[in-house]
C-alpha cells in the first residue's frame, strides 16, 4: 500500500503504521513528548522498529505476522508455534501477577467517603470542609490539575499544625519528663536572653 504523507509517497507493508507526535498526543489527550517516550520504550524492548524523519515516523511492529497468525509467504503459522510463544509470554505475565498479588494481599481499598473520613480523623486541627472548598476553588483556576487522593494528602500536609497542639505533653511518663525538662530549659533560655545586666 502506498500513502501520500507530507508530500512524500510512502510504501507501507502489513504491520507498519505512520505516526506523528503532535497528532498522537492530541488524539490520546497527552502533552509534550509522552507519546515519543512510550514508542521509544516499545522500540527499546524489541516490540517495534522506528524510522524517524522531520515530518513523521514509520513504525514497524516486530513479529506482526506471528500476531496475525500467518507468515509473510501467506502460510499459516503452526498451532504449536503459536502455543509455544503464547504459553511462554503468559507464564511470565502470570508469574508477575502472582508475585504482585502476594505483595498486595493485605491492602484494603477505601471508598472515597472512607478515605475522606480517615483524613478528618488524622487532621483534627483542620476545618476540613473549609479546606476542601478552598481546594476546589484552586482546582477551578488550575484545570490541568486533578483532585486525586495523592493531591488531597499533599495539600493537607502543607497545612501547619497549631502551636498549642504541637506543645501538648506526651502521655508516656519518661517522654513526658523529658518534654517538661526541655520546656523548662527553653523558658530559662528565653528569660536569660531577655535579662539585661545593670551597668
Amino acid at each position: 500500500m502506498e500513502l501520500l504523507v507530507s508530500g512524500q509517497i510512502v510504501k507501507i507493508t502489513p504491520g507498519q503504521f505512520i505516526s506523528g507526535r503532535e497528532k498522537a498526543n492530541k488524539d490520546l489527550g497527552w502533552k509534550g513528548i509522552k507519546f515519543d517516550r512510550k514508542m521509544q520504550f516499545l522500540e527499546k524492548h524489541g516490540f517495534l522498529n522506528r524510522q524517524v524523519n522531520r515530518h513523521f515516523t514509520l513504525n514497524t511492529i516486530i513479529n506482526w505476522d506471528i500476531y496475525q497468525g500467518s507468515n509473510f509467504e501467506g502460510e499459516q503459522v503452526s498451532e504449536q508455534e503459536l502455543n509455544n510463544t503464547r504459553t511462554a509470554g503468559e507464564q511470565r505475565v502470570n508469574t508477575y501477577k502472582n508475585v504482585k498479588n502476594d505483595k498486595n494481599v493485605k491492602k484494603k481499598t477505601l471508598s472515597d467517603d472512607e478515605f475522606l473520613s480517615s483524613l478528618k480523623e488524622k487532621f483534627t486541627w483542620i476545618d476540613f470542609d473549609t479546606v476542601m472548598i478552598k481546594m476546589d476553588a484552586w482546582l477551578l483556576v488550575h484545570p490541568d490539575r486533578k483532585k486525586t487522593r495523592r493531591f488531597i494528602v499533599g495539600w493537607l500536609n502543607k497545612m501547619d499544625r497549631p502551636v498549642e497542639m504541637a506543645e501538648k505533653p506526651p502521655t508516656d511518663e519518661i517522654k513526658r519528663r523529658i518534654w517538661e525538662s526541655k520546656k523548662a530549659m527553653k523558658e530559662y533560655e528565653e528569660e536569660k536572653d531577655g535579662y539585661i545586666e545593670p551597668t
